[in-house]
């Protein structure tokens, strides 16, 4: 099987699964050449003979988008099941980069409503008074431990000692 049924394969199954796509040897987007290119995904795809080629192809591409290469050795079945662990892949970096984005929004909104409270506290003049109550509370706590500690370590009775023999 050669590239180009490769090709036709592949374009078969983006089809089948919705996947927009553009195919044009003669197209070009950003200065660089391809074989197909996914568009929502930028995933481009380039038939390959040499490794020379595919070195130097690689460098050029790969500010522009997720590059893809069909060899004279790969099946079509194989070039498929790599478009998807593509677009598999594409899917879990957007996934993480949402995570991180919501999770620096909530800390964000956190953050924003704790120094309300805290310039508020400050404007009534309460700020100060309840952070040396909150101090005072803790140390009286401690305290509180220490002699419950001491009262259950308080010594016992010594023993008295018995003198069995007494001198004369």
């Amino acid at each position: 099987m050669n590239n180009e049924e490769k090709l036709e394969c592949l374009k078969n199954w983006l089809t089948e699964n919705g996947y927009k796509f553009i195919l044009d040897s003669n197209h070009k987007k950003a200065g660089v050449h391809f074989d197909l290119l996914v568009v929502d995904y930028a995933i481009i795809v380039k038939m390959v003979n040499n490794t020379d080629e595919e070195v130097s192809y690689f460098q050029s591409v790969r500010n522009y988008g997720h590059p893809l290469f069909i060899r004279e050795s790969e099946t079509a079945e194989f070039v498929i099941e790599k478009m998807n662990n593509t677009i598999v892949r594409i899917h879990k970096k957007v996934e993480r980069r949402l995570a991180i984005r919501e999770a620096k929004a909530r800390n964000r909104a956190i953050t924003e409503e704790q120094q309300r409270i805290a310039a508020e506290k400050k404007a009534n003049g309460t700020y100060w008074s309840d952070k040396l109550k909150r101090k005072a509370e803790r140390k009286a706590a401690r305290e509180a431990e220490r002699k419950k500690a001491l009262e259950e370590a308080k010594p016992k009775r010594k023993r008295q000692r018995i003198v069995r023999y007494e001198k004369v």
